[in-house]
């Protein structure tokens, strides 16, 4: 029977392997007990290789890893400094091998071999063949199986099976893919397309290593190792970002996969930096209850910040949130963690350039770095300087080419869980007033993850324009203004409920959630109530995620759905408070008709919570209707912004104005204005009572002072931010951008 590794030596496959002489003993005889700090001592170190490779290896995940007497006796020199550590070091490709002869190893073999065959061919023959196959591998041949992709297209002739053609192509980036957590309760596995051959060789090399599987994490979710840092035995950190998702961490905690009491998720909403693209990059446990962590993403005032959720187990499978939006540095104090400040200037000479042994055993890239460190009281250790002949950036090629497995410390395992009490839960409809509030100090945002031009709402979103700048740079700029204004809302003491959206849910909106949901308090409708809304457009329909749904509807005692209308025969729409100003207090709802407001669903709607509509025609200077009501109007307590001259009908126009006189200042702004988002500004309020009206660096600049003036009269102070990139791409404003909770 022919085989591909008979031809193996073809032009386009250019790797031969030879055996390991790395590997310090058997991997058979090695029992990797699950840890739980980063700073528990190495037991083994896991590599791949470099030595095996007899000529060049193109680029990898992490870095070029093209053999080369540098390259090779970097390798060397990490080796040698790891086993003078005490540390044990051992191949991947020698642990899977030790398992010839051992039940199931063929069976592994056979999954490596990727079969397409006719459909006249049975899949019982297929699984002969391939078994076959394998009984007549050599050494070499098994080594080859092991590390690359094949696929095979196997032809029938004659009743036997025969190879008509394969392909094979090396899997460079075993360990550098980082598809894998360690956590305390085993091995969880990302079995994603892009890495499913990688998982399937890495699950069978750590389920040698005696760490079990305990979860597949299916796609399209994903989870980078370089994003997991166990601290203790109660907690662990997970980064989300550019390589892990939030769904992902959600679904880890469903299933208890994480194995600690607490586990502290680590959002980077703001920064996305591709330079510091995962936690690893900017933070590392390097002694007993200290960190070292970069400077640049420190601080509630700073642009980049990292913010933290944390979420404590409830029970065996249950996990609530517990904390949220706490700023990193603050996070790590709180917890008793000792921080030293990992300065700009070494960052970009060296990256992140320490290897933790265990227990304060630091390997550096340079005497800068171990002066820094050690000059630290908090920190209680060692640090060795090896540079790795001068190349800085070994730490993270070989840090991706090989992965520490530990021991638990003494001290780790003595380790009491605290019992916890929540200190702190999503204020979900928080109003203490006993009568209803115009204003809100509660608000739910979505971080403009996957920004972009969405061009179906587009066809009457008319304040929407097109830029030159790319989807990469759009999006880093969309969540650079998201940042500030987040930033100037907490500043100011109003409270934000912060969620993020990924690229693969497809909703280039999603920053905009105030068009899908509406809540309301027990003083405004005499009962907690949600509400959810018919969108006009698909994308905008994927906003109304099943996590956010889930979470409002168990906070809120009542629940009224009109998105039916969506799927009607003859589908219409109302967009939440995009379309209906409301004045909470005197129960009236404002909304200019258009594709997006459908009068028959707000009659209903008023009439479920107690409303009374004003309905008018609004216009813009090119006489086309306005999409929606709110970039031409917003009520607060005493003042209501509205651009009057938009509504074209004298009899509307004049209703309108009698009935908001009755109880509040009118700020009239032109058509000109309302492009200039003016009329998308919200009033907000702190829990001390203070009032403010929130809009856009854009909008504060276009009101007249005399305006302005008027505004302050009735709130303490206007909070503007420039966003011009979601006001641009997006078509929205300030108001859009916010979700009021009451």
């Amino acid at each position: 029977m022919s085989s591909p590794f008979d031809h193996f030596t073809r032009s386009e496959s250019r790797l031969s392997w030879a055996p390991s002489s790395r590997s310090a003993a058997p991997a058979s005889d090695f029992n990797c007990p699950n840890w739980f700090s980063e700073n528990d001592p190495a037991h083994v170190i896991l590599t791949y290789d470099i030595h095996r490779l007899t000529s060049a290896i193109s680029t990898c995940s992490y870095g070029n890893l093209s053999k080369s007497t540098h390259k090779t006796g970097a390798y060397d020199l990490f080796i040698e400094s790891v086993k003078k550590h005490g540390v044990r070091v051992v191949d991947l490709v020698d642990v899977i091998l030790s398992a010839k002869g051992t039940d199931g190893f063929n069976d592994f073999l056979s999954e490596r071999l990727n079969c397409v065959y006719p459909e006249t061919v049975s899949y019982q023959e297929v699984k002969a063949f391939k078994s076959a196959l394998v009984a007549g591998m050599s050494p070499e041949q098994i080594q080859k199986a092991v590390t690359h992709q094949i696929t095979i297209k196997v032809k029938k002739e004659e009743g036997a099976l025969q190879i008509e053609e394969f392909s094979i192509s090396p899997l460079l980036d075993l360990l550098a893919a980082r598809v894998q957590l360690c956590t305390p309760k085993g091995l969880v596995l990302v079995l994603s397309e892009k890495y499913k051959n990688q998982a399937q060789v890495l699950e069978y090399c750590f389920n040698r290593l005696g760490l079990p599987t305990v979860l597949h994490l299916p796609d399209p979710l994903h989870l980078s190792g370089t994003d997991y840092i166990p601290a203790r035995k109660d907690l662990c950190f997970i980064g989300t970002g550019l390589l892990s998702d939030e769904a992902s961490t959600r679904y880890v905690m469903s299933k208890d996969g994480f194995g600690t009491a607490r586990v502290a998720v680590v959002r980077d909403l703001f920064d996305r930096n591709p330079e510091r693209p995962s936690l690893d990059s900017v933070m590392k446990i390097i002694s007993k209850d200290c960190v070292i962590v970069l400077e640049d993403i420190l601080g509630y005032d700073n642009i980049n910040r990292r913010l933290v959720n944390e979420y404590v187990r409830e029970d065996a499978k249950k996990y609530s949130l517990n904390r949220m939006n706490i700023e990193l540095e603050d996070y790590l104090t709180r917890e008793g963690f000792q921080i030293i400040k990992f300065p700009h200037a070494l960052y970009k000479k060296y990256g992140m350039g320490i290897y933790n042994l265990g227990e304060g055993d630091l390997l550096v890239a340079h005497t800068e770095l171990k002066e820094h460190i050690e000059k630290h009281p908090q920190f209680q250790g060692k640090v060795e300087v090896v540079s790795f002949q001068g190349d800085y950036s070994a730490y993270s090629w070989i840090g991706s080419c090989s992965l520490i497995f530990r021991r638990p410390s003494d001290d780790m395992l003595a380790q009491q869980v605290k019992e916890f009490i929540p200190r702190e839960v999503v204020p979900w409809g928080t109003q203490p007033s006993e009568t209803p509030l115009q204003s809100t100090d509660t608000i739910l945002m979505v971080a403009p993850v996957g920004f972009q031009t969405n061009a179906e709402t587009a066809m009457d979103n008319y304040f929407m324009k097109k830029t030159a700048h790319t989807p990469a740079e759009i999006e880093r700029m969309a969540l650079q203004e998201f940042s500030s204004l987040t930033r100037a809302f907490a500043a100011e003491g109003i409270r934000i409920v912060l969620y993020s959206s990924e690229k693969w849910h497809q909703t280039p909106d999603a920053v905009f959630p105030n068009n899908w949901f509406s809540t309301h308090s027990t003083p405004e409708v005499k009962e907690p109530t949600v509400v959810f809304y018919p969108m006009k457009t698909p994308s905008r329909r994927n906003e109304r995620r099943q996590n956010i749904v889930s979470e409002l509807q168990a906070a809120y005692a009542r629940e009224h759905s009109f998105v039916q209308w969506e799927t009607a025969d003859f589908p219409h729409f109302l967009e939440s408070t995009g379309v209906l100003i409301k004045d909470r207090v005197r129960k009236i709802a404002y909304a200019a008709l258009s594709q997006r407001c459908y009068s028959k669903i707000a009659t209903t709607w008023a009439e479920k919570l107690g409303y009374r509509m004003v309905f008018f025609r609004a216009s813009d200077l090119q006489g086309r209707p306005i999409y929606h009501t709110n970039v031409m109007m917003s009520v607060g307590t005493s003042v209501a912004v509205v651009c009057l001259e938009s509504i074209e009908n004298l009899e509307e126009r004049k209703n309108l104005v009698d009935v908001l006189s009755q109880s509040h200042e009118i700020v009239p702004i032109t058509r000109e204005q309302t492009n200039e988002f003016c009329g998308n500004v919200l009033e907000v309020r702190n829990a001390k009572g203070q009032k403010f009206m929130a809009m856009s660096s854009r909008a504060y600049d276009a009101f007249t002072e005399e305006q302005r003036a008027s505004i302050l009269k009735h709130v303490d102070k206007i909070i503007h931010t420039p966003i011009p990139i979601i006001e641009t791409i997006g078509g929205g404003g300030v108001r859009c951008m916010m979700g009021e909770i009451f």
